[in-house]
């Protein structure tokens, strides 16, 4: 198992520009042959791989029943944890929105197995579309057997609307589950990029404020730099984690980041961005892969075991 870390290591590129224009680099590149330095890049042994064969890695706020507190002994509550580094991001934390997808699951009953069904990518149509289901509701809902049927688009099969999940019941939750995939990187923190941070269920109200925010500005998104922090949020009887946003600024611009800084300070440059941009227009063409996608229903806790649904 490893030891508790946090994610203080040191750029391996030009990213944090003071301003006597002295740049801050990985302090293990001194010691790099030069033999060595030439091949730097180059990907060499990888030549049989594209980015269909990479998993992104992801970014979880942990809950109280997070099963990845059973493997690993440092987490707790409210912290971002970095799946691939296994690492805890300190808070609060700088991240740079590459990309924000919408989509929707719809999710086979724990009680039945768990798993999906049923997936929109695009919000808008269902794959596979036309096909009836007919499924036993967990017992926390009720137990009951009921029928849901995809159709061709979310919006004609109405799964995505309250009342769904249980059509006897107009109070129900939506059959189907909402949810973004916001796609970031870190300016400060290169070697983490990138990692998807997934926003469902109690996370829908964070990420539309999150929307709303970067959608004001009129520009491309990943120009915005995002400042992070988790807060302790509540519905009804029960308390969970939650994902606080602000904006921190912008890429390339030179400001105080930290509340602790005693000078303003570059973050970014003009090949990082460049980066960002080619992130972007690779990722908007060949869509988002999420290939961990069916571990998110264990993200989902039961309402009895201490979070909502919605």
């Amino acid at each position: 198992m490893k030891m508790p870390a946090t994610a203080k290591k040191q750029p391996t590129q030009e990213v944090a520009i003071k301003e006597n224009n002295v740049v801050a680099l990985n302090q293990d590149e001194n010691i790099i042959p030069d033999y060595m330095k030439t091949d730097i890049g180059q990907h060499y042994g990888m030549e049989a791989l594209d980015h269909s064969d990479m998993a992104i890695p992801r970014l979880k706020v942990i809950q109280g029943l997070s099963p990845e507190k059973e493997q690993f002994s440092f987490l707790k509550s409210g912290d971002y944890f970095h799946t691939a580094h296994e690492i805890v991001l300190d808070q609060p934390f700088l991240a740079v929105p590459i990309l924000i997808s919408k989509r929707y699951i719809l999710w086979r009953p724990r009680n039945m197995g768990g798993g999906i069904l049923a997936r929109a990518n695009d919000a808008k149509h269902w794959q596979p579309a036309g096909t009836v289901f007919n499924v036993k509701l967990d017992k926390n809902e009720g137990g009951t057997q009921v029928t849901w049927t995809t159709k061709t688009t979310v919006k004609e099969s109405g799964l995505a609307e309250w009342g769904s999940s249980n059509p006897a019941d107009d109070q129900s939750r939506p059959a189907a589950t909402l949810m973004y995939n916001i796609l970031l990187a870190f300016p400060e923190q290169p070697e983490l990029s990138p990692a998807i941070l997934t926003l469902q269920r109690t996370g829908i109200k964070p990420a539309q404020k999150l929307h709303l925010k970067l959608a004001s500005l009129d520009r491309p998104i990943f120009q915005s730099i995002v400042r992070f922090t988790s807060f302790l949020d509540h519905s009804g009887e029960n308390d969970f984690y939650n994902v606080n946003t602000e904006l921190a600024g912008f890429l390339n611009t030179k400001r105080k980041w930290r509340i602790d800084d005693q000078e303003a300070w570059m973050l970014g440059s003009e090949e990082l961005y460049k980066r960002y941009k080619a992130l972007y227009e690779q990722v908007s063409e060949t869509g988002l892969d999420i290939k961990d996608e069916e571990s998110l229903q264990a993200d989902i806790a039961e309402p009895s075991e201490g979070t909502p649904d919605y």
